[in-house]
Order: structure tokens, then sequence, then C-alpha cells
């Protein structure tokens, strides 16, 4: 995932993709103009004063769809919940760019590498459509149709136990107080 130039309706959008938030859905239904060779920067020449956006999800649930994904899906990763969790928490600074690594789909959603710092508008995963529309009656865009992708519907939902909620509340600290700041904001 990473920061992408998306096409809407034949206007060009900063897209920032985050694991796990609906991105696949959004960038997946939409003519991407170009990616960034830095996952988390604009591309050298991009336009600058686009309108922005980016979508969060609720970290217990994302943290959930991460390990489904990635031990269901594409069957990168063995382990439990409790055990992904575990990964992410012990996640190599080097490894969390990698795109296709088990760290980056799980690492916090305001991780620098993730590029939410370039969005402007923050969307909530819980309200993708309502959300998306927002925006783009804001900035006067088409609003497309999402497809829903990389739905992960009768996959396991994982075991929530004590010690994976407790390490989970310490991985994403920072993601709840965004989240808690969007809700006081709206």
């Amino acid at each position: 995932m990473s920061l992408h130039l998306l096409n809407f309706g034949g206007s060009t959008v900063l897209f920032a993709h985050i694991p796990k938030t609906g991105g696949t859905s959004v960038s997946g239904g939409r003519e991407r103009v170009i990616s960034g060779p830095v996952m988390y920067e604009p591309a050298p020449g991009w336009p600058t004063g686009l309108p922005s956006l980016a979508f969060v999800r609720d970290p217990f649930d994302r943290a959930a769809s991460a390990w489904r994904d990635m031990r269901y899906l594409r069957q990168w990763f063995g382990g439990s919940l409790e055990d992904f969790l575990h990964l992410i928490a012990d996640a190599d600074p080097e490894r969390v760019a990698n795109p296709a690594g088990s760290e980056h789909h799980g690492i916090p959603m305001v991780h620098p590498v993730h590029g939410l710092r370039h969005a402007a508008f923050i969307g909530r995963y819980e309200r993708l459509a309502v959300d998306l529309r927002r925006f783009c009656e804001v900035h006067g865009l088409d609003c497309p149709t999402l497809p829903r992708l990389r739905d992960s519907k009768g996959v396991p939902r994982g075991e929530w136990t004590a010690t994976a909620r407790r390490l989970a509340e310490r991985i994403y600290a920072a993601d709840f107080e965004l989240l808690a700041g969007l809700e006081a904001a709206a």
C-alpha cells in the first residue's frame, strides 16, 4: 500500500492506502494513474494541492482482518491472532516498508510508512461509502461506486484472548487516539 494518484471521473486525487481499511476497494475501483517509488512520499513531479484522502478503521477489527488476510487468504503467516500481534509488536523497522510483509499490513495506521499525514480528509472504513461520497461532494468530484474487494468474509474471525486484547491496545494506542480525535471533531 502506498500513496497513489487516482482518477476520479477525470479528476486526480492523492490517496494514502492504509492496508485493511477498504483501500483496495477505493483504489481498485479507480484507474491507478501512478504510484510513487517511495511508498509513503509523493513521487517527484507529482502535482501539489490535490484533494487527498485516506481511510482508517477500528484497530481491533483491522488487526483481526490483517491476521485473517495473512493466515487464510495469502497464507504467509501460520500462527494465531495473538502470535500475529506479537509479530507486529516486534516488527523490524527495515521490513515494515515491504508491502508484501505481514508487518506492513498490521503496523499502526499512524506509522509514517502509510503516508496518512498526506491526507487532508480521513474517512472511516465503517462508513466507507458515506465518507467517500462526502469527500467527493466537498471537492466536486464524481463519486465512484465501490466494488467490494479483498473481503475476508467466511474466514475465521480469530480469537481475542485477554493477552491479545492488551497487546493490541498497546500496539495501537496512537490509532485509538486518532479515532477518538476524529469522532470528537465530527
